[in-house]
């Protein structure tokens, strides 16, 4: 039996899985054979995923599996008790980080981080259990083994260590590892990144890694704008490559016009599908390149991430037989598929896209007059004949079909069962609704199953800002009544069955210029909470004087805010939020102004500063351990001591153990029911 288990993986052929499983003494590694189901124990290996990535990966040669595991079992990873002068010095160079927490403060932090990232490379042989070592120990952040089987690219944390920033952005070793000689050949060095621009990247390679279907070439990114956003290129980034034996000078392969996003191989190995995106605009392109033939460069994809109506759909990728994700193609087509978003809430698609003539079909879609919401899957096997659909409704959980699209046939693969009913039963309805400026918002309700007409409950809206450019894209509908209502740890919507109208995901748009949209944060926020309670109340199934409201992160700020300056809402519930901004001087979520660029902005918006206005209770939660940048324990600790300070009615729970989101079984009901009783005191009946 096993309680945790954090590290799983299939080989290519699906014929062994790896599994890490947590212990006493670490986590351990487990083969099991899927066909026999019999397990396996590596006996004496403890595997080290505090930093790497992937801490197992499978070898190409089909026989090994490699991974990282710790360098002593005896190590105990523990703080010194006597605790040491912490110094540091300002030198007259801009480092502008976001407020990261549980960062390297003394000598002893640097000790600790060495032990906690030191790491042994192994190779074990499947078939006996055996281990062999590769190379010595190193302070590991990635490991790939090539497509040949016979290299393996590391990548090394190097010093020096910055207590600036955290281990993401520290100095990197690059290596090449001879798997059957034991060579080592020193490829680049990447620099510490203490001065990264807001919302910027680090300059050097990034994003190191094998091209799939080459046997030993790396393709990488860097940037041309210095990783500047706010800087007027003609290129942000561009693609490089460098072949085995790795001699000479890199090549660059493509340039891109805003940030680098994504990288998809084709079937054929130098046929790729290059994705970038523009932080300001939300345009986000894809081009077809050739690394074969420069010239072969074509515009594939060209749309606006916050439009959701003309998503043209994901790109399809499935497996090939190596295991490695590559683009699906027949001939000179691709597939996207997507959720088809539209007024009256959504339309999933199949679409076929051809590479050459741009020409676009649709091969599947929806019923918008069922009850069922049919989405594309993956295609079975490796034709593209046959597709696998998912299929669910609002009182039914998804369920796997094979469809032939010729015959219509159709045949179920998965029974999974309605195990919530409580949930399921609910009645839940798209909520469309206006603004005061007329922008169209939309949220999902729910209302108890067993609810009568003309009872007026009380509810908790519960949303989270997003930002946007236009109005259009701003406005268009996000919600859908089709979905099987499963209810999430940290979930909102498990109220409805305790006798709560719940208006989920509600729209909470912020529309604005990208340098100052945030200045009309406050205004636009109450907008939008009013037209929400408007909404509520014309419908007539809530009593406008008990409607709360809540959200999580940057919802908790949205919630401070809106108690602070409406008179809306009984009572507030706010998770792991910030609320001085004062403390995130180098910007938050979207906002790019530095707090000495935007001081009355950044005050403006910060409920801290307005705490005695709040005279809605509010409930504050906040894990102890949250490492979030921006979003420290400490933001709610304070809100907390400002509200009492000023007479306010508040309640601070901290849960241990806990980072940005909540858990344990244990911390995760202690919320709920802090949460319920909270909304019954305030918001329920009065007795």
């Amino acid at each position: 039996k096993a309680s945790h288990i954090p590290l799983r993986s299939f080989n290519a052929d699906g014929s062994l899985l790896a599994l890490g499983i947590d212990s006493a003494k670490g986590i351990e590694l487990w083969l099991v054979t899927v066909k026999t189901g019999k397990a396996r124990q590596v006996k004496g290996v403890y595997l080290n995923d505090s930093f790497v990535s992937r801490s197992m990966i499978w070898n190409h040669d089909d026989k090994s599996l490699l991974i990282a595991a710790r360098v002593d079992n005896k190590i105990v990873l523990k703080r010194e008790t006597l605790d040491t002068p912490s110094i540091e010095e300002a030198s007259g160079t801009k480092i502008q980080a976001r407020s990261y927490p549980y960062l390297l403060r003394t000598e002893s932090d640097r000790k600790l981080f060495e032990r906690a990232a030191g790491v042994q490379i192994m190779a074990v042989d499947t078939s006996t259990l055996k281990t062999r070592l590769i190379g010595k120990p190193v302070l590991l952040s990635e490991m790939e083994p090539a497509p040949d089987g016979k290299h393996l690219l590391v990548q090394s944390f190097a010093e020096p260590f910055s207590f600036a920033v955290p281990a993401e952005r520290f100095g990197e070793k690059v290596e090449i590892w001879d798997l059957a000689k034991g060579s080592v050949q020193s490829l680049l060095s990447i620099a510490l990144a203490e001065n990264v621009p807001p919302e910027g990247v680090r300059t050097g390679p990034r994003g190191i890694g094998w091209q799939v279907g080459h046997p030993a070439r790396l393709l990488w990114v860097e940037a041309l704008d210095e990783g500047d956003p706010r800087k007027k290129v003609e290129h942000r980034d561009r693609l490089m490559s460098w072949d085995l034996p790795f001699k000479g000078e890199a090549e660059e392969r493509f340039r891109m016009k805003n940030r680098f996003s994504s990288i998809r191989f084709m079937p054929e190995n130098d046929r790729l599908l290059i994705g970038d995106s523009d932080r300001d605009s939300f345009q986000t392109l894809v081009h077809q390149i050739d690394l074969k033939d420069a010239a072969q460069k074509k515009l594939i994809l060209d749309y606006n991430s916050k439009d959701v109506y003309n998503f043209p759909g994901n790109i399809v990728m499935q497996p090939d037989g190596s295991g490695e994700q590559r683009v699906v193609t027949d001939g000179d087509w691709i597939f996207l598929d997507g959720n088809g978003r539209n007024p009256s809430g959504e339309k999933p698609f199949l679409d076929r896209l051809n590479l050459k003539t741009g020409v676009k079909e649709r091969l599947f879609e929806s019923d918008g007059a069922s009850e069922f919401l049919e989405e594309f899957s993956f295609f079975l096997g490796r034709k593209t004949n046959q597709l696998v659909l998912s299929r669910q409704s609002a009182s039914s959980p998804p369920n796997l079909w094979a469809v032939d699209p010729l015959t219509k046939t159709k045949k179920q693969l998965t029974q999974r069962i309605d195990n919530v009913p409580e949930m399921s039963g609910a009645i839940k309805k798209p909520l469309i609704y206006t603004r005061k400026d007329g922008l169209t918002l939309s949220a999902t309700l729910y209302l108890p199953k067993d609810y009568k007409e003309g009872t007026k409950l009380p509810a908790i809206i519960w949303a989270y800002p997003e930002e946007y450019r236009a109005k259009d894209a701003a406005g268009q509908v996000r919600v859908s009544d089709k979905r099987y209502s499963r209810p999430s740890a940290i979930g909102i919507a498990w109220l409805v069955t305790q006798g709560f109208a719940i208006l989920d995901n509600a729209a909470m748009p912020i529309v604005g210029e990208k340098e100052t949209g945030n200045d009309a944060f406050i205004e636009q926020t109450v907008s939008n909470a009013e037209a929400a309670v408007d909404a509520l109340d014309k419908l007539g199934v809530v009593d406008r004087k008990r409607i709360a409201v809540g959200g999580h992160s940057y919802g908790a700020f949205m919630t401070a805010n809106l108690l602070a300056h409406s008179n809306l809402f009984c009572a507030g519930i706010a998770r792991s939020g910030a609320y001085n901004r004062s403390l995130t001087p180098f910007g938050f979520q979207s906002e790019r102004r530095t707090f000495w660029e935007a001081k009355d902005f950044y005050m403006n918006v910060s409920p801290f500063a307005v705490a005695d206005k709040i005279k809605t209770p509010l409930l504050l939660i906040h894990g102890k351990d949250d490492n979030n940048p921006g979003t420290l324990t400490m933001q709610s600790e304070r809100m907390f001591q400002a509200v009492r300070g000023v007479g306010g009615v508040a309640r601070l729970v901290l849960l241990p153990y806990e980072s940005h989101g909540y858990i344990a079984k244990e911390n995760v009901q202690l919320m709920h029911n802090e949460t319920m009783s909270w909304l019954n005191r305030f918001c329920g009946e009065k007795k």
